[in-house]
Order: C-alpha cells, then sequence, then structure tokens
C-alpha cells in the first residue's frame, strides 16, 4: 500500500512540475518583443512617387481638316473625275461643270478687255496729239478717264473669273472644272453626272477631309481638371494599332461641363503618324508621369475589410488598429492618401498573429 501511495505521489507530483513548466514558457513567448514573434514592422515615409492620368478620347477633324466642296456657279455636272476614297491635291480638278454662269462672265471679261484696248489705244493717241498742239488739255483729261474706267470694268470681271476658277486667256468658254481646295480624301460624294446644281454654301458637292490636321478630345472629370495643365504632353494609343505610341499636347481645357457627359473636355493635338488615326476613333490618352513625394508602406501592411483598408500601427507598446486611404498600390508598395504620418510603424508582416 505504501509503494502503491508513493507512486501516485510522484506521479501527482510530476504532473504539477510539468504543468508550471508550461506556463513560464507561455508567458514568456507574450512578454517577447514585438520582432521576436515573428511580426516585422515598417516605418512609413516619403518617396518619389510617379502619377500618371489616364482619360478617354475621340479622334476628330480639325478646322482644317475637314474641307466642303461647293460650286461658284450655277450650271449642270458634266463630269465626276474622283472617286470616294481617292487622295486629292489642292487644285486637282474634282468636276466639270458646263454652266451659263462662266459663258456671261468670260464674255463680259472678252468685251471689258476689248474696251479697255480701244481706250489705251485712244489715250496714247491724244496724248502725242496733246503735245503738239492739236487736242486740249480737256479732251487728254477725258481719254485718261475713260482708260481708266475700262481698266476697272476689265479688272472687275477678271477678278469675278478668278473667284470661280476661270483663266483670263484662250477661247470663248462655257465650262469649268471645280478645283480641291485642299490636300486628303475624299470622304463623301454628293452629285451626280447629269445633275443641276446652284450656288449653295450649305450643300457640298463633296467631303474633302485631310486626316493629318485632327486632333483628339478627351473627357476629364472635375477631380482630375486640376492635374491637367496647358502644353502638357501626352501619350494617345489605340486598340487598332497595339504598339504604336502617337505624341500629343494640351492645347485648350474647356470651361463647360458637358450636360450628357459630367466632363470636361480637353482637346490635345496630335501627331498622326501615318494618318493612322481617323475622326472619331476611340483612343485612350495618358497625361505622361509627373513626380511627387507620397507617403508608402509595404502593400503586405494593408488590411481590406469591409470594404476599407486599414493597417496595425505600433505605438506606445499596443498596435492600433488605424483605417487610411490608398492612393495606389504599385511594386509592392502602398501610396497612402490618408491615415499615417511620417515615421509611424506599421505591421507589415504577421498581422494575423496580433489579437484584436
Amino acid at each position: 500500500m505504501k509503494k502503491v501511495v508513493i507512486f501516485g505521489l510522484s506521479v501527482l507530483m510530476l504532473f504539477s512540475f510539468s504543468c508550471k513548466e508550461n506556463t513560464a514558457e507561455t508567458n514568456n513567448v507574450m512578454g517577447k518583443n514585438p520582432k521576436t514573434q515573428n511580426i516585422t514592422l515598417s516605418i512609413a515615409k516619403y518617396v518619389s512617387f510617379t502619377k500618371s492620368l489616364k482619360l478617354p478620347g475621340t479622334v476628330k477633324s480639325s478646322p482644317n481638316g475637314i474641307v466642303n466642296v461647293t460650286s461658284s456657279v450655277n450650271g449642270v455636272i458634266e463630269r465626276v473625275l474622283v472617286n470616294i476614297g481617292q487622295p486629292v491635291s489642292i487644285g486637282q480638278p474634282l468636276f466639270l461643270v458646263k454652266s451659263a454662269d462662266v459663258a456671261n462672265i468670260y464674255s463680259n471679261y472678252l468685251q471689258a478687255k476689248a474696251q479697255y484696248e480701244l481706250a489705251l489705244k485712244t489715250y496714247n493717241l491724244t496724248r502725242k496729239l496733246y503735245e503738239i498742239g492739236s487736242m486740249s488739255k480737256f479732251d487728254l483729261d477725258n481719254a485718261l478717264a475713260n482708260l481708266k474706267s475700262s481698266k476697272a470694268l476689265m479688272d472687275g470681271y477678271y477678278a469675278q473669273m478668278k473667284i470661280i476658277g476661270l483663266k483670263g486667256s484662250g477661247s470663248y468658254v462655257m465650262t469649268k472644272y471645280i478645283t480641291s481646295p485642299a490636300n486628303g480624301v475624299v470622304a463623301k460624294l454628293n452629285i451626280h453626272p447629269g445633275e443641276k446644281i446652284i450656288v449653295d454654301p450649305y450643300t457640298p458637292l463633296a467631303t474633302i477631309v485631310d486626316t493629318s490636321h485632327v486632333m483628339v478630345v478627351a473627357d476629364a472629370f472635375s477631380k482630375d481638371i486640376k492635374n491637367i495643365k496647358k502644353d502638357e504632353e501626352v501619350d494617345i494609343t489605340t486598340s487598332a494599332y497595339p504598339g504604336v505610341d502617337f505624341e500629343g499636347k494640351v492645347f485648350y481645357i474647356g470651361d463647360i461641363v458637358d450636360p450628357n457627359t459630367r466632363t470636361y473636355k480637353v482637346y490635345i493635338r496630335v501627331k498622326n503618324i501615318q494618318n493612322f488615326l481617323k475622326p472619331n476613333m476611340f483612343v485612350n490618352i495618358k497625361i505622361k508621369p509627373q513626380s511627387q513625394q507620397v507617403l508608402a508602406i509595404p502593400e503586405s501592411a494593408l488590411i481590406f475589410k469591409d470594404n476599407k483598408f486599414y493597417v496595425y500601427k505600433y505605438q506606445d507598446g499596443k498596435y492600433v488598429k488605424t483605417p487610411i486611404e490608398v492612393y495606389k498600390t504599385e511594386d509592392n508598395m502602398a501610396y497612402i492618401k490618408s491615415g499615417l504620418n511620417q515615421g509611424d510603424k506599421v505591421v507589415s508582416s504577421g498581422s494575423i498573429l496580433i489579437n484584436e
């Protein structure tokens, strides 16, 4: 019986000693320095951050990029000399027009020219006779006035001919060519041979588009306007030409909010490489990066819960769960908008070991 009791007592003493040993070990772990608990602290500090702004945009023809071709005379189209999609240059004939207006203007010019030539001969003769005393000063002045009047009339008809594209020499004509006023591509043809045309600036015969003169119009929200400056350089890309970057420069920032999109219009001049960009094409605009100082911490310090970001900030020997605003995460770094100050210590690894 004594042996049994002694054995039982021995077992009891051994169990009691083991429990004390485990309790001491646990207390020792809880009292360790945070960094020895597999918890790593990092310090929030300012770093140089490259900020870029991306905007959607649309290619638009510049004011010089779309030219409507109209007729300066009434008449009938005899021939259409171009096709849709055909490149044309300034002065290239587009249409041949038969017109009574052309015949009348040219006829009037020829008559005025004949009167001028006669008045010139009369004046020269009168001047010679006046020099030898056979003509009076009145006769000379009258001849000079007739010469000036006939020249003014001839010059007036000649100017009308130039306006409608006729030359001042040649035989009697009643047709004229309507030529291209710009370099570009024929985008529209609104007339066919045999159709009558009238002088109407609102009814173009054709539309010429010069794709070398395009601009990009971007849409920017109010929060982004402060980050866009006039003459700022931008990069422009489009899914139509992957890998091709187009250079542009901001030349005007709109002052009025678009009531439909609630955005401001930002106008950008662009170098249209090989005329790739076409009117109404969608593009992506990237405002070229600007460096600024932003508070940063390791991305691993972030805790996302209930649609908000938090970090554990270590202060006064405690871990404080702190809400923050994150501007952006990039290259394993988190750039902070608010919630932390420079020098704050945050848990960058091992936050799962912290008991909230």
